[in-house]
């Protein structure tokens, strides 16, 4: 259900000029879009809301896995879906680099992506000692973000909804512990004023994301999230010049998504001297996902697949872009997937041409092409009830031996004019094992000053090598033609 705290992200990402708001019908409840997919009405509508194990069960599985993969990163551009006008189209925008204010890559030859030289936020972190607030610290990825602050030994504060479940997290790590709900504008905001940054865990982000950021440049608190969602990265990006005008850093992505794969696509731009087109592909993704993830995949069910041409957001029906990648053992299949980067990349970047894959096998490809024919199915509101009911039934999330046991492989592949072509792989530890280190080590750089002001990735605010300052992450270049 709507709610009124917020104009729609139609208008918010129309006012970005991101994304080509003329190119979509809706059809009441359901939009069907003209390249043959189906897609949901959005609760970004209002700025509304935004997760299962791999190991769930039932009989409606094999038919949902794919759709959920789809959800998992976040997946659409909700509120925004429909036909996408052809290329040749001369009402279709023709912007093809980010906005002024977004610097470009450096160019080959540069050891790594350099961080750019906007004013950095010493006012801010130095008044309040560099103090972060880590809010939705009982959530699965909440807790191992507690943990590995309380590790690193950080001068933190943990807060949530839930005073008896924030007790327990913080007698487990020594923190103090701060109830307070979204809603409670005033409370939260003079909660935010004793913090350099707030590292926002609490999901679906977006219906958290936008109370949060408010309430953050009202406080003049810096601001990290870990989402993974297109329309929440675009949507905070148009808060960017609030943000430099204030002095703070707004840094949402600071887990798995986007880490590493902002910074290895920054690395392998920096290769081409005019960088045309991004691929990355993902693999290693089966480890399982929280409750979290899960409900938030849920409710994005029914959604296509997101691209960016010539610097514009387009949508293409589930499963209807594929491509083989060889990541050192031949070649292997990939789909086309919503994943953060879409957005992000851009912004590091300057590339308009972008695709995101994540290497599927068996008949998952071909449930990723049959999913857009049950979309309808799944959005219905009793449907919808059927399938978290059974989320719950789940567990929490990958349990220590899973996300400790697992690792991940990206592989960045980036054109340019005359055939140019630039390969990079990363190795990193599992998402899960990754997202609370990298989102610890974000949030200490922030709060301590080292990041630039306004709307920033992980690659623009440290450079493309940040990657390889977290453990276990291996970079090796593959080709350069």
């Amino acid at each position: 259900m709507a709610d009124s705290r917020s104009g729609g992200l139609q208008q918010d990402l129309a006012r970005t000029g991101c994304v080509d708001l003329d190119l979509f019908d809706f059809e009441g409840g359901i939009v069907r879009s003209h390249d043959g997919g189906f897609h949901g009405n959005s609760p970004w509508d209002s700025w509304g809301s935004v997760g299962p194990s791999s190991r769930a069960s039932g009989p409606f599985l094999p038919l949902l896995i794919a759709p959920l993969l789809i959800a998992r990163s976040g997946s659409s551009v909700e509120g925004f879906s429909g036909r996408v006008r052809p290329p040749n189209d001369p009402q279709r925008s023709q912007r093809s680099s980010p906005p002024a204010s977004v610097p470009r890559p450096g160019h080959r030859g540069h050891a790594t992506l350099s961080v750019v030289s906007h004013a950095r936020s010493h006012a801010v972190s130095h008044a309040r000692s560099e103090r972060i607030l880590i809010y939705g610290a009982t959530g699965y990825t909440g807790r191992l973000v507690a943990a590995e602050a309380a590790r690193r030994g950080l001068d933190a504060v943990l807060a949530g909804r839930d005073p008896d479940r924030l007790k327990a997290i913080g007698e487990t790590t020594g923190f103090e512990t701060r109830a307070v709900v979204l809603s409670d504008r005033s409370r939260l905001r003079a909660l935010l004023e004793d913090f350099a940054a707030v590292l926002h865990v609490a999901g679906p982000f977006s219906e958290t994301a936008r109370p949060m950021l408010d309430a953050c440049l009202e406080a003049g608190t810096h601001y990290l999230d870990v989402t993974g969602e297109i329309t929440v990265f675009e949507a905070i990006a148009r808060r960017d010049a609030e943000a430099k005008k204030a002095g703070l850093t707004l840094l949402p992505g600071v887990g798995f998504d986007i880490v590493p794969s902002d910074c290895l696509a920054a690395w392998t731009a920096a290769q081409i001297e005019e960088p045309s087109r991004l691929r990355l592909a993902i693999a290693g993704m089966d480890g399982g996902v929280s409750r979290g993830t899960a409900r938030t995949a849920i409710e994005s069910l029914g959604r296509g697949l997101i691209i960016r041409r010539n610097g514009i957001l387009e949508t293409r029906p589930p499963g209807s872009l594929e491509r083989h990648f060889d990541f050192g053992a031949g070649p292997t299949r990939g789909v086309a997937m919503p994943w953060g980067d879409v957005a992000t990349a851009f912004h590091s970047t300057g590339i308009p041409e972008i695709e995101v894959y994540l290497i599927l096998s068996g008949r998952m490809p071909a449930l990723l092409k049959a999913s857009r024919f049950a979309a309808p199915l799944l959005r219905r509101p009793a449907v919808q009830r059927f399938l978290k009911a059974r989320v719950e039934a789940m567990p929490e999330g990958p349990e220590a031996r899973v996300r400790n046991g697992t690792r991940a492989l990206l592989l960045a592949e980036v054109e340019g004019p005359g055939d140019q072509l630039a390969r990079t792989l990363l190795e990193t530890p599992s998402g899960y094992a990754l997202t609370p280190v990298a989102a610890v080590e974000c949030a200490r750089r922030v709060a301590a000053g080292e990041a630039p002001t306004g709307f920033q990735t992980p690659s623009t605010a440290f450079g493309g090598d940040f990657v390889l300052s977290l453990p276990g992450c291996v970079r090796t270049d593959l080709e350069r033609e």
